[in-house]
């Protein structure tokens, strides 16, 4: 999808890449495509916290091989997370902090995110809820 693209146009192509072309018939359709998109919205969550955990791996790699010292690998990385994803730093943080949580030491709350068992406001609660704990 290109940023040229109108609201309604792009509204299209996504119902188009889901195989929602035409509008619900009834009610029981509506409810059924609900519960479909919070599953996809929770499946591409896992999808972003497994990138997000990725990209801090790649970034420190990167800062290994150029030399940075271990203690500044990393600086920045969730500004650049929330700059990505239209959010403040201080959200980016956050992301951050849950994904490599979720994917280091929860990988079974990441299944069940992955499978839309969980939304992500509950995976993000788990994580809270766990963070005093030592992994």
């Amino acid at each position: 999808m290109t940023d040229s693209m109108t609201g309604a146009a792009s509204m299209v192509q996504v119902r188009a890449m889901l195989g929602m072309l035409d509008p619900s018939d009834s009610s029981a359709q509506c409810i059924d495509r609900l519960q479909t998109l919070a599953r996809l919205k929770a499946r591409i969550a896992a999808l972003e916290a497994e990138e997000i955990a990725d990209l801090e791996q790649y970034r420190h790699e990167e800062e290994a091989a150029r030399g940075v010292p271990k203690s500044r690998r990393g600086h920045g990385l969730a500004a650049e997370i929330g700059l990505a994803r239209g959010q403040s730093p201080a959200r980016g943080s956050k992301c951050l902090q849950v994904a490599r949580t979720l994917v280091q030491d929860m990988p079974k709350t990441l299944d069940a995110l992955a499978l839309g068992q969980l939304d992500e406001e509950r995976a993000q609660a788990v994580v809270k809820e766990v963070s005093w704990l030592t992994p």
